[in-house]
């Protein structure tokens, strides 16, 4: 019978997106990650942790923004500088 060697946990991850008639923004992000490695053991005798983030701030620790925009809406020059 196996055992796992590590544990991943991915929490808070999220997207937040706004749809316009001419452009959509959507912007996702991470706010906290932990890994845990059950063949070592800390002073306590609990699985290692290699990866533990912390919440020191309310900033993610990852953040990743898309704005996909209509070339031929109202405006396009002047709000997103003729930029596809």
């Amino acid at each position: 019978k196996g055992r796992p060697l590590h544990e991943l946990n991915i929490l808070q991850l999220g997207m937040k997106a706004k749809v316009k008639p001419y452009d959509l923004t959507a912007k996702a992000y991470l706010k906290k990650i932990s890994m845990r490695c059950f063949e070592f053991t800390d002073s306590a005798g609990e699985p290692l942790h290699i990866i533990n983030s912390s919440n020191v701030t309310k900033e993610p620790l990852l953040k990743m923004s898309l704005t996909k925009a209509d070339s031929d809406g109202p405006e396009f020059k002047t709000i997103h500088d003729n930029t596809k």
